[in-house]
């Protein structure tokens, strides 16, 4: 799980270089951000266990039985967040902005490759479920100096620091404790990559900061043909 493991941490150092980036601001986070970020949330979780249910009904997964049983009970869990989410929002007298591009993407992608490449799906939630994993004390700091934020309004997030749930921590045991065929492994390398790819992208637009995530694996073309 080596290549994995070397993706979520590259996701991890992006993640974190982002929430210094807000901890530095001079007011620290604004209202407007974290209202983008639950926006953000709550679109990218609502319906998400169409996702799993999918994945786990998968004729790949035929005797798979302790892969199968954590994606039905991740599905379970996972099926209420976007309502958390929105919970928070309205405790701040907010609602949910509308759907970015970058999520619809997202979807639209995602929505496909469970039916014909269901690893890469896990890929991506490999990385979704640990992507915080070296910002915990930040994002607690964060939570912590901003004056609106507050138990009643940051329940999204203290869930997802994964302290009281670690997905990240589980994902990553049943997928080392299963056999993987070869195209198996290289399609979870691929839904990370991607999973990575979509996810900061969605998080930089969803609290306005300057989008200094790329792609390494996306060469530009120099000096291209003319269209024909």
């Amino acid at each position: 799980m080596k290549d994995l493991l070397r993706i979520i941490e590259k996701s991890q150092n992006h993640f974190h270089v982002l929430m210094n980036t807000i901890n530095e601001q001079k007011n620290g986070l604004s209202l407007e951000q974290y209202q983008g970020y639950l926006s953000m949330q709550y679109h990218l979780n609502r319906g998400v266990q169409k996702h799993f249910y999918t994945v786990a009904s998968h004729f790949s997964l035929a005797g798979r039985k302790i892969l199968r049983d954590f994606l039905v009970n991740f599905a379970l869990e996972e099926e209420s967040h976007y309502e958390i989410a929105y919970r928070d929002l309205k405790n701040l007298g907010l609602e949910p902005k509308s759907v970015t591009i970058d999520i619809k993407l997202w979807w639209a992608h995602f929505d496909i490759v469970v039916h014909k490449s269901p690893f890469q799906r896990l890929g991506a939630c490999a990385v979704l479920e640990n992507i915080s994993g070296k910002s915990t004390q930040l994002v607690k700091a964060l939570m912590l100096e901003t004056d609106f934020l507050s138990p009643r309004n940051t329940k999204f997030v203290a869930i997802h620091l994964h302290e009281e749930l670690p997905h990240g921590d589980q994902i990553l045991e049943v997928l080392n404790n299963i056999k993987l065929s070869e195209s198996e492994y290289q399609d979870l390398l691929i839904g990370a990559e991607d999973g990575m790819t979509l996810y900061l992208r969605m998080l930089h637009h969803a609290i306005g900061a300057e989008n200094t995530f790329t792609n390494p694996a996306v060469i530009p073309v120099e000096n291209p043909s003319p269209l024909k």
